[in-house]
């Protein structure tokens, strides 16, 4: 795997996606392959990558300030942080903001409740990561294990998560 000069290189055996960080919205895991949504509408189906691979892929080939825009969100779904509109947990409702050139609209799709308060909680503790310069002083122990997961080497990253759980890519040792 090489990284692509401007954005990542999905690949496998027998096919390459080259995609810009910006135009992911989310992907969808279904079994061994994923759905990639992408800003503009179009959908890249089964893809045959499972989501730990294309997590794998980000937080290796993109440089830590753009690889944690991305967040695990439970069995299900990897999401672009930047294009979050709403968070309703009570409603198992996340909706995406997908305002492009000549376009103005939303995305919605389903999730535990659980997880999307855990991906609230680690919104906000990333958000009080990327205001300090020390990160590891204000991580805080989001979501029962987001300080050792960032403590934690990069070959030795799991990037499976529980129904309910969510884990920030791209947050790396210094």
């Amino acid at each position: 795997m090489k990284a692509f000069l401007r954005g990542l290189e999905i690949c496998n055996q027998d096919e390459a996606y080259y995609l810009r960080p910006e135009n992911i919205l989310y992907v969808k895991a279904d079994g061994n392959y994923c759905d990639i949504h992408l800003t503009d509408g179009d959908v890249l189906e089964s893809v045959s990558c499972q989501r730990a691979e294309i997590a794998r892929m980000i937080d290796t080939q993109l440089p830590s300030c753009l690889s944690q825009k991305f967040a695990l969100l439970g069995r299900s779904y990897l999401v672009n942080v930047e294009h979050i509109m709403y968070v309703n947990a009570g409603k198992q409702t996340l909706a995406f903001d997908i305002n492009q050139p000549g376009m103005c609209k939303k995305q919605t799709i389903k999730v535990s409740t659980e997880a999307l308060r855990n991906l609230r909680i680690s919104l906000e503790g990333l958000f009080n990561v990327m205001q300090s310069s020390n990160m590891m002083e204000t991580g805080g122990a989001i979501n029962g294990g987001f300080t050792d997961y960032m403590a934690t080497p990069q070959k030795e990253k799991n990037y499976d998560v529980q129904e309910d759980e969510v884990k920030i890519l791209g947050i790396r040792n210094t």
